[in-house]
């Protein structure tokens, strides 16, 4: 056998049962000790194998090269990418251009490295190796091949297993392997399964997740960006609290906190603003990846309440998240921003509406004690401040808890040192911030009518009045504006089926009898919302004509069929139209024949 100081790594699964961070333990012993030449590091997703091999390798930098299976098109790919982390190792060594130049002279292949153009060289070669041994002398060298489970459809397993069993011939290569075997395709696991134990001499398997990686991470990737009195706390009883055990999750959200930071937030290296946006995108990336508080349906029944408001993902991560207090914490503030910023659904407005808020943010948030601690002068003093806000339309809404908390904060507090506020100047504004900031037409009605906060208006009489008010009007308003969009869809031939399907549901509630008569009205007004079928029409369209077909065969009067009916017949202008208006009615005769 060679002795050509070479050790390869490949991390995947493993007989022994282990925490994340004892990767580095083994790592130790492989690369200062001749026991395993091939191992296999086995662990899900985000439990920290590449984490702590990285951490290793970037404290025992000289002998170990680390390449990952992930992104790469093909085998050949991948051996291009592994050859070039050799040959960087090489300058990294200190070794003379020249001598490089004489290694590359002697491999075959095509890519490109220093501005030199060479081929794909040949891994198992006999003269690759000694050329290697000759630059690292007694050296050994450790090659770290990451997400074997990540691998292109392209690139073959037994490729992989063919070049491990390859290297492994030389005296002193070692491999390690770093992969999640359940997450590997059916067939590769298989093939995987049957000739592992062959190749792999010692297998370690990551089960538990090393709270050690989340301190270390977060410590040394936002330690520039708050006090680091505050980072142990964020640490413990935001991030921990809430028992993330994915890095990924953790790194997402950072990556969205820098991104944010460092493109759309105007106020600059304010550690305060820098904390409150921090938290906003850490709990927006943990919920909508781990969706660690979202409600199962089955439930719905059980606890309505509760799932009422953690259906809605705003709510759901500013109640499990963020203290419900509107002046003693107000750092859910940003968080309608962070989640569209997220989702890449946002626009110049919503940067401009982001750094506004950030702004009251600043300015509200005068003192960090809470309202309960304070001053009957200083309680009087925040009180009427927010209740100014709130009356001259200046309220910073954030979300519909915290909107209904902070009415709530009002009416108690006025109670409590009896402050003379008067509930009634806030009706109008009241309704103002809800249709600007909560309603939406074009969500289902229950999303837009307040019945989730029975607990506080059970409290506060003069909250209950007002969020009866608004229910009110929130479901007259909603009939009127989906007719209003049933018009606008038909006018612009856009024909969007869903809200004919909740005209349907609408039919058949209590209040049938005034829908019906408002939408037989607007049918009048709109040629039934029947389009002109004697040319060419398209799927859509035909779908929206027997959707209203159905709805009057299903859901009306006889009356209004017959209306419907002698309409339709207007329709026959040619024989194509005559065709299709006898399909509608022999299919669903809305008039039958005596």
């Amino acid at each position: 056998m060679l002795n050509c100081g070479f050790i390869c790594v490949i991390i995947s699964n493993g007989d022994e049962l282990m925490e994340a961070k004892e990767i580095l333990s083994v790592l130790e012993q492989i690369s200062n000790n001749d026991t395993y030449k091939k191992i296999f590091i086995n662990g899900a997703w985000g439990v920290g194998k590449s984490y702590y091999t990285q951490e290793y390798i970037s404290k025992n930098n000289d002998n170990f090269v680390y390449v990952t299976l992930f992104g790469k098109p093909n085998f050949e790919s991948f051996q291009n990418d592994l050859s070039n982390e050799l040959l960087k190792k090489m300058n990294h060594l200190k070794r003379k251009m020249k001598d490089v130049k004489k290694i590359l002279n002697k491999i075959s292949g095509s890519f490109s490295y220093k501005g030199f153009s060479i081929n794909t060289p040949d891994l198992t070669s006999k003269n690759l190796i000694l050329e290697y041994r000759s630059l690292l002398e007694s050296k050994p060298l450790i090659i770290v091949i990451d997400d074997l489970e990540r691998k292109s459809g392209n690139i073959l397993i037994e490729d992989i297993m063919g070049m491990i069993e390859s290297l492994s011939q030389f005296e002193k290569v070692k491999l390690v392997i770093i992969g999640d075997e359940n997450n590997m395709t059916d067939d590769d696991r298989k093939k995987w399964g049957k000739f592992k134990e062959k190749l792999i001499e010692k297998e370690y398997k990551i089960v538990h997740f090393s709270d050690d990686a989340i301190d270390n991470l977060v410590t040394k990737q936002v330690s520039n960006y708050i006090e680091d009195s505050e980072i142990e706390n964020l640490i413990n009883n935001y991030i921990k609290k809430h028992n993330v055990k994915n890095l990924r999750t953790i790194i997402k959200g950072i990556n969205l906190f820098k991104e944010i930071i460092n493109n759309y937030i105007e106020i600059k290296d304010n550690k305060k603003v820098n904390l409150m946006i921090l938290k906003n995108c850490m709990s927006v990336a943990i919920e909508c990846t781990e969706n660690l508080y979202k409600p199962d349906e089955n439930n719905k029944s059980k606890n309505p309440f509760q799932y009422s408001i953690d259906d809605d993902i705003t709510s759901r991560i500013a109640h499990h998240y963020f203290s419900p207090f509107y002046i003693s914490n107000n750092e859910s503030c940003a968080l309608y921003y962070v989640l569209k910023i997220f989702n890449c659904d946002y626009s110049k407005s919503t940067i401009s509406q982001l750094n506004d808020t950030v702004n009251g943010y600043l300015n509200i948030k005068t003192n960090d004690k809470q309202i309960f601690y304070l001053s009957e002068t200083e309680i009087s003093k925040q009180i009427h401040k927010l209740y100014n806000l709130m009356k001259n339309n200046k309220y910073e809404y954030v979300s519909i808890d915290q909107f209904i908390e902070d009415f709530y904060e009002i009416s108690k507090w006025n109670d409590v040192l009896q402050l003379g506020l008067d509930f009634n100047d806030l009706s109008s504004s009241f309704n103002d911030i809800l249709f600007e900031n909560y309603y939406n037409p074009t969500n289902e009605l229950r999303k837009n009518i307040i019945d989730r906060f029975n607990l506080k208006t059970n409290e506060s009489k003069s909250l209950g009045d007002l969020i009866n008010k608004y229910n009110e009007e929130a479901n007259s308003k909603y009939v009127y504006d989906k007719f209003s969009l049933i018009r606008d869809s038909f006018c612009k031939q856009e024909y969007d089926i869903k809200l004919l399907e909740w005209l349907d549901f609408r039919l058949i509630q209590d209040d049938k009898q005034k829908i019906q008569g408002e939408f037989i009205a607007e049918c009048r007004k709109n040629n039934f919302f029947i389009p002109d079928v004697s040319g060419e029409i398209s799927d859509e369209m035909w779908g929206w004509i027997h959707e209203i077909w159905k709805l009057f065969y299903e859901r009306m009067e006889d009356k209004y069929k017959q209306e419907l009916n002698s309409y339709a017949e207007k329709l026959k202008k040619n024989k194509l139209s005559l065709y299709r208006i006898n399909a509608l009615q022999e299919y669903r005769p809305l008039v039958k024949n005596d």
